[in-house]
C-alpha cells in the first residue's frame, strides 16, 4: 500500500545532517559543495541558517500552485527538492514521468492489487 506524500525526499524534512570537510552542513548529499544550499556550518562555530533551512522544509506540494492542481502530487511529492532549488529557487516542482510510470505499474500489477483489495 502507498500513502500520500507531501514531500519527495527526506531532505525536505531535514532528517539528514551531512557535516563536510568544507565546514558546512548539508541536508542533501547531491548538494555538497554548493555553499548556497548548505543549511549551516559547524566550523569555526556551529550555526544553522533558518532562512536556508526554510528553502528545504517549506517546499512541499501544498506550497506549489502546479502541485495543488496535479492528481499525481500525492505520489511524487513535488519531485526532487534539489533540482527544484537549482532551477527555480524551490518555487516550482520538477515533474517526473509519473503518468507513464503509473501506467506501466498498473498494467503489470493492477489486477493483482484489485484481487487483493476485493478478495476475489
Amino acid at each position: 500500500m502507498s500513502r500520500p506524500d507531501i514531500f519527495n525526499c527526506e531532505s525536505n524534512l531535514l532528517e539528514l545532517y551531512i557535516f563536510c570537510p568544507d565546514g558546512f552542513i548539508y541536508t542533501c548529499p547531491e548538494s555538497i559543495g554548493n555553499e548556497e544550499l548548505s543549511i549551516g556550518r559547524f566550523y569555526p562555530e556551529l550555526e544553522f541558517s533558518e532562512k536556508k533551512m526554510d528553502l528545504w522544509r517549506k517546499r512541499y506540494v501544498m506550497n506549489m500552485e502546479k502541485c495543488r492542481r496535479c492528481s499525481f502530487a500525492p505520489i511524487c511529492g513535488g519531485g526532487c527538492p534539489l533540482s527544484s532549488l537549482l532551477i527555480s529557487e524551490g518555487k516550482e516542482p520538477v515533474c517526473e514521468r509519473f503518468r507513464e510510470v503509473l501506467d506501466v505499474f498498473l498494467k503489470r500489477r493492477g489486477s493483482t492489487m484489485v484481487e487483493r483489495f476485493t478478495g476475489s
